[in-house]
């Protein structure tokens, strides 16, 4: 197959550096009245300052900073959306790593929703208010610009799964390398390695097409290129490639799904707080190892790709970044509810069924 059943991509994409700065005078042909939802990063490092001094006239727009430097809860959105809802918006935007632009999707969606927070999040309800959204990134690594689903934790159950809409997807994206100026080394580490390993699951899955690997191979490509030297020393143009990279496997895993290394990041995310992307970076040439076998023809292309073999490149990538991982015993109390959401989560698109214990034998291998 060449397409996907159901294909979504972003309406625009704008891919250059320093179009950041043209946000507001874009956002103008979705009305007069706006709301910008932003990481307190963004404000630190001056850019909300000039953005706000370049205000059109005419323009009205209000501006809700990030509530907290953690992965979103049902909790933050709810209190986000009560913030957003009477302002009366005609449209929403975004700018931050992907837990900014995860929010940014479900309150723009939501703005006008009737029902509870807790029921989009179980599923229970679907709604979408038509509000056009703009998405801008400043990580590189989580393709939330491209996706139509945005991933909240449950405050009580403390289970982490996605709310998934086509109205979540955006109106427009704007990618721009200077945004990545400044970024922690640790943090383009591990962002850049979740969007490795979303190109990755995204060319192996169960519901990859021929055009979905295309664009899996190229994300690959940008940031293999680009990423470990960005690691090292900022430059823009590499930064750039990196944000396109990252961005194409935000589209791929759109319409070709994930697999196990997602559905495992997710439930042990939520209980350890361990950075998303360090997690997939960890299981991602273990799970590699597990499908190896289904997916002989791939893996040959994949090494191609990459100049060796896949899981020894992996493994030199984390060495090279820094990127080690063992968790203690006593923080894992409850497995079995673990593996029960690996298995109702993304791992359902694995491109070879795993069992229970093979899903528990993978997590003990980081396990002290």
């Amino acid at each position: 197959m060449t397409l996907p059943k159901n294909m979504l991509l972003p309406a625009r994409t704008i891919s250059q550096l320093g179009a950041s700065q043209n946000l507001l005078a874009e956002a103008q042909a979705f009305g007069k009245k706006g709301l910008i939802i932003y990481a307190p990063s963004y404000e630190r490092s001056g850019s909300l300052k000039k953005l706000q001094a370049n205000t059109p006239d005419g323009l009205n727009v209000q501006y809700l900073s990030y509530v907290g430097n953690v992965e979103p809860t049902v909790a933050i959105l709810d209190d986000m959306r009560k913030k957003a809802e009477n302002l009366n918006v005609d449209w929403v935007a975004g700018i931050g790593g992907g837990s900014v632009l995860d929010l940014t999707k479900v309150v723009a969606a939501l703005i006008c929703a009737p029902e509870n927070t807790l029921a989009y999040h179980n599923a229970e309800a679907t709604f979408s208010s038509g509000i056009p959204l703009i998405a801008v990134p400043t990580t590189a690594g989580t393709g939330a610009e491209a996706t139509p689903a945005a991933v909240f934790i449950n405050d009580d159950t403390q289970i982490k799964k996605p709310i998934i809409h086509p109205g979540q997807m955006a109106n427009l994206v704007i990618l721009d390398g200077e945004l990545l100026k400044g970024a922690p080394a640790s943090l383009l580490a591990h962002t850049g390695m979740d969007a490795f390993t979303q190109a990755i699951e995204a060319y192996t899955s169960n519901c990859t097409t021929s055009l979905t690997d295309s664009i899996a191979e190229n994300a690959m490509r940008c940031i293999t290129n680009a990423l470990p030297s960005l690691f090292k020393n900022y430059d823009a143009n590499l930064a750039q490639q990196v944000m396109e990279g990252s961005y194409l496997a935000g589209v791929a895993l759109a319409n070709a799904k994930l697999g196990l290394v997602h559905g495992i990041a997710h439930p042990l995310g939520s209980r350890t707080r361990i950075p998303h992307g360090l997690l997939c970076a960890i299981f991602l040439p273990l799970v590699l190892e597990v499908n190896k076998s289904c997916i002989e023809e791939k893996y040959k292309k994949l090494s191609k790709l990459v100049g060796k073999d896949i899981i020894d490149y992996i493994n030199d990538m984390n060495t090279s970044f820094n990127i080690s991982l063992q968790i203690a015993a006593e923080t894992v109390t409850d497995m079995d509810q673990i593996v029960i959401e690996t298995q109702n989560g993304a791992t359902k698109f694995n491109p070879r069924p795993v069992n229970d214990q093979e899903i528990k034998d993978v997590i003990m291998k980081i396990i002290a």
